[in-house]
């Protein structure tokens, strides 16, 4: 029984033996399939991450193959209305004439533009704090909205561009300069852009050259509206009062003597007795002497502002009133007292209402400031540079235009061309000098000169290059009207792009690289 028991114990021990090494090649077995899967997961990762390297290589140098070609700058969308689209490669084009213009425009200016051009531009700062970038990018978008609304509004009417144009923008386009502009941006993105812009610009050439004002609907309208262009002169004086009459003195030891308001009714009723210039300039005269006690200096300077020269619209309706309406003859005064101003205003008409009758021309300038320049001589040498690329590009009232746009410093007609259209006779803008040689007799079209205008009447000296276009043949008050029926038509065309819609993508605008 015990053998048996030993045997037992025995073939147990052998059998946990036997077990336990079945267990530990079982666990070395397991450990090894676990440290070949380790190795087959470490292999297949580092050729997964090899991949994504690879992969990431490729889309590195797919996205710069694609950017310079120009596949996003023609994918994004910078602006676009209803029936139009402008992509980033074609508002490269508005962006880059801009920044073009602005230099162009600052490259006489001792000064500078104001930032370096070889540099980024949103990396570059304005005054006001903002990027350079930013700033060109605002007038750029000011401009690529007024093409798409024009463009809307011929769209409206049906207008398009003939072959001949589209041709032509195709060849402007392939002689322009792209070198400021993004690798990307090609040919035919700039001849897109310029196709929208002539557009534009032909439609508002078409639409003013349907504009027929005749000489009867000038003359209706001057019926309709005589205040607007008749023009007489008046003597005004104002007497004010204050509760009490009392003495004040001013900081500087002056003393002021305050009316009351019987006083004041008093003074300007004995003003209003006086019919003559003369003597209602001496009574005023005398008046602020002796019982303002003003200086005779002071005294002088508020009797010369006394004299007004203007036209009805421009006096108060009470005035217009009594002069148009009631017929006031010259010799009369009127007392204009408003409520809560506590004051009497007196006027005598020293003229009667008349249109202005001067004789008008027409002609261009291009103004070079004295102070620009440097001085006088400056200013005369760069009239004569002008002048000389003028001849070399054309020599024509076309081709002075464009100078004139390019170079001249008069801000109310360098975007005109320079034309100042209706210039009267008795007009001093540019001086003796310049009316005097636009008046001559001789005065024939495509004459031009190179003229000083120390008198000009900005103040400030400058030479003028004029060139005459012809002898209008409206006067002063027929051209007035002309123009505000001519301007009642172009606001027809503005009304109907102001109810055009266009929309920016500013998202896509940041993406460009300038």
């Amino acid at each position: 029984m015990a053998k048996n028991k030993h045997q037992n114990h025995k073939k147990r021990r052998e059998s946990t033996v036997q077990s336990a090494k079945k267990i530990a090649k079982r666990e070395e077995a397991r450990r090894e399939r676990k440290l070949q899967k380790r190795k087959r997961i470490l292999k297949v990762t580092a050729l997964a991450a090899a991949a994504v390297v690879i992969v990431g290589a490729v889309s590195f140098s797919l996205y710069k193959l694609l950017q310079n070609n120009g596949v996003f700058l023609r994918a994004n969308v910078a602006a676009e209305s209803k029936h139009f689209t402008i992509s980033n490669a074609m508002f490269c084009y508005y962006y880059d004439s801009c920044y073009k213009s602005y230099l162009d425009y600052f490259e006489s200016s001792p000064d500078g533009p104001g930032f370096d051009p070889d540099k980024k531009l949103k990396r570059q700062t304005t005054e006001d704090g903002g990027t350079w970038y930013s700033y060109f990018l605002n007038n750029t978008t000011e401009a690529v909205e007024t093409v798409l609304k024009m463009c809307e509004s011929a769209y409206d009417k049906g207008f398009q561009l003939t072959d001949e144009q589209r041709a032509n923008c195709q060849k402007r386009a392939a002689e322009l300069d792209r070198s400021k502009m993004p690798s990307g941006v090609r040919v035919e993105d700039i001849a897109a852009a310029m196709e929208l812009e002539e557009l534009a610009a032909s439609y508002h050439k078409y639409f003013t050259d349907q504009i027929s004002i005749t000489e009867d609907a000038v003359d209706a309208y001057y019926d309709d509206n005589p205040a607007k262009y008749l023009t007489w002169d008046m003597l005004c004086y104002t007497f004010s009062w204050v509760k009490d009459n009392s003495e004040t003195t001013s900081d500087d030891g002056t003393i002021r003597v305050n009316l009351n308001s019987e006083q004041a009714t008093q003074y300007a009723n004995e003003l209003a007795a006086i019919d003559d210039p003369e003597e209602f300039t001496d009574y005023v005269s005398n008046f602020l002497t002796t019982v303002k006690k003003n200086s005779k200096e002071d005294a002088q300077k508020i009797v010369n502002a006394m004299k007004l020269s203007t036209n009805g619209v421009s006096y108060s309706d009470e005035i217009a009133e009594w002069v148009l309406k009631d017929n006031a003859k010259v010799g009369e005064t009127k007392i204009i007292t408003k409520e809560g101003y506590d004051s009497h205003q007196v006027y005598l008409l020293t003229s009667e209402p008349k249109r202005n009758e001067s004789e008008t021309v027409d002609f261009r300038t291009i103004v070079l400031s004295y102070a620009t320049a440097g001085s006088e001589a400056d200013a005369y040498k760069q009239a004569e540079s002008v002048l000389q690329e003028w001849q070399q590009n054309g020599a024509d009232e076309a081709a002075f235009a464009d100078m004139a746009t390019k170079y001249s410093e008069d801000s109310l007609t360098y975007a005109n061309g320079g034309l100042s259209f209706g210039y009267a006779e008795s007009a001093s803008t540019y001086g003796e000098n310049v009316h005097d040689w636009l008046f001559e007799e001789k005065r024939a079209y495509g004459d031009y000169s190179i003229l000083k205008a120390p008198d000009a009447s900005n103040g400030n000296g400058a030479i003028v290059i004029a060139y005459f276009v012809e002898d209008n043949p409206y006067v002063v008050w027929q051209n007035q009207v002309y123009k505000d029926l001519y301007n009642a038509e172009v606001a027809k065309l503005d009304d109907a792009n102001k109810l055009q819609r266009v929309s920016f993508h500013d998202d896509n605008l940041q993406k460009l690289d300038f």
